[in-house]
């Protein structure tokens, strides 16, 4: 879809309404990861009650390896899902229909790219977090609220892993840079329309100092369950939506 054709799907639905529509890009999943909005530290072990779609901190940092890191270079994070649309600054009340037009409009336009970028490839998953729940000892079981992880497939965890570590990233539309977080498309009928970012969705993510930040981050989604030796087991988890948590980093 052109921009010509995306400023008439948004004057369709916005004549009479507002002239503008807010995306909310934070955690937003991408070819290259969740865009890691909050700075969330990879190793971090999250509980996800996948039905309800809560995260909870289970305030444990797993200690992970990772194999040998490639050159710096510079990569696009495209393929955007799992972002939020609200037009004129009003989610309640939008045509389902006509806001997955957006979706899809947005998802094939908007991405970010990240320069002087490191792909980390974390391993030794399941040592690490064996390790993580047996450091806590008798209070593992509480902390990890494993009551909850026995009870069925409702209860996931979610391990934090394989950043980007970048030194800067821009917002892009088409492949040009955003500024300000928003860009203006004209139409024939009433004009301009501003398509705006919040600020904590654009703001860019940057190193500090030499160290670079962790602009990306993926979420490896296990089950777990209590071997006989009483230590948990985990196994990787298939029957999740990964767009979901998008939703659910934005709710911590």
């Amino acid at each position: 879809m052109n921009k010509l054709a995306f400023a008439s799907l948004l004057l369709f639905f916005l004549a009479g309404c507002s002239k503008s529509a807010i995306v909310d890009l934070n955690y937003a999943q991408t070819n290259l990861g969740y865009r890691n909005s909050g700075g969330l530290a990879p190793g971090k072990i999250f509980l996800w009650d996948s039905e309800d779609n809560k995260l909870v901190d289970l305030h444990t940092i797993a200690s992970l390896g990772s194999e040998p890191l490639a050159a710096p270079a510079s990569y696009r994070a495209s393929s955007v899902r799992g972002y939020s649309v609200a037009l004129g600054g009003q989610s309640p009340g939008i045509n389902p229909a006509v806001e997955a037009d957006i979706s899809g409009a947005v998802s094939r336009n908007i991405s970010y790219t990240v320069e002087d970028a490191i792909r980390v490839n974390n391993n030794k998953i399941y040592t690490a977090m064996k390790d993580a729940y047996t450091a806590l000892g008798e209070d593992g079981y509480r902390l990890w609220h494993v009551d909850d992880l026995r009870s069925g497939p409702r209860y996931k965890l979610v391990l934090l892993v394989d950043p980007v570590l970048a030194s800067r990233e821009t917002l892009t539309y088409d492949k040009s840079a955003v500024a300000n977080g928003r860009f203006t498309l004209k139409t024939a009928a009433i004009g301009k329309i501003t398509l705006t970012f919040p600020n904590t969705g654009t703001s860019s993510c940057k190193a500090a100092g030499s160290e670079r930040a962790a602009c990306f981050i993926n979420a490896f989604v296990l089950d777990a369950w209590v071997k006989p030796d009483k230590l948990l087991g985990f196994s990787p988890a298939t029957d999740f939506d990964p767009s979901a948590l998008s939703s659910a980093f934005r709710k911590l």
